[in-house]
């Protein structure tokens, strides 16, 4: 899986948007895994790192991460309505 990843107080941040009313295709939806073995091998250029992912829901935290996504990729735009899963990346 490709995702967008975002630096934030020192520590990786991975963010899922889903639009609403859009379908997307079967298995698209990789937040599902992750809710179920929080366990994920990330591949950084040429080096693999085993880490642990933990869902965000603190407002401020997804505020900040949200306010630095912007920055650095502002050719996606997040409409209101979408769902935003935020992922904190974590040493095993």
């Amino acid at each position: 899986v490709t995702t967008y990843c975002v630096a934030y107080n020192g520590q990786l941040y991975l963010t899922s948007v889903y639009r609403a009313g859009l379908v997307y295709p079967r298995g698209r939806n990789w937040n599902t895994n992750i809710a179920r073995d929080p366990h994920v091998r990330i591949k950084i250029g040429n080096q693999v790192y085993d880490r642990v992912l933990s869902y965000v829901t603190d407002p401020v935290e997804k505020a900040g991460v949200l306010q630095l996504k912007k920055k650095k990729y502002p050719q996606q735009v997040i409409a209101a309505d979408s769902t935003v899963n935020m992922f904190h990346v974590m040493d095993k």
